[in-house]
């Protein structure tokens, strides 16, 4: 089975799906990437693919060619705080990266 994929172009996102759909046992093939989520609708209302995203991102638009199916899934990624090391940070800058130190 192929479809044609329109993502929301946010790199963590598309390299997670990517990795979870490959899991699944289908390459997926991604037509689209961008940051507008009313053209990745556009699309999908023109039979141009199907997408992934949040629900919250459609629940206000009105798009009576989509059809949404809810999904419960729970899929983690791992998030990181960085800085320079050859630059001199504020005060606020440190008292935050020893915040994070200690708490984490």
């Amino acid at each position: 089975m192929s479809f044609s994929f329109n993502l929301i172009k946010v790199h963590s996102f598309s390299v997670c799906f990517i990795l979870h759909v490959k899991k699944a046992g289908f390459e997926p093939k991604i037509s689209y990437t961008g940051t507008r989520i009313d053209n990745i609708l556009d699309f999908i209302s023109n039979g141009m693919g199907v997408s992934l995203m949040m629900q919250n991102s459609i629940k206000l638009l009105n798009y009576s060619k989509i059809t949404v199916i809810p999904i419960d899934v729970t899929i983690k990624s791992e998030l990181a705080f960085v800085r320079s090391k050859l630059k001199k940070h504020s005060s606020a800058s440190n008292s935050f990266w020893n915040f994070l130190h200690k708490s984490l």
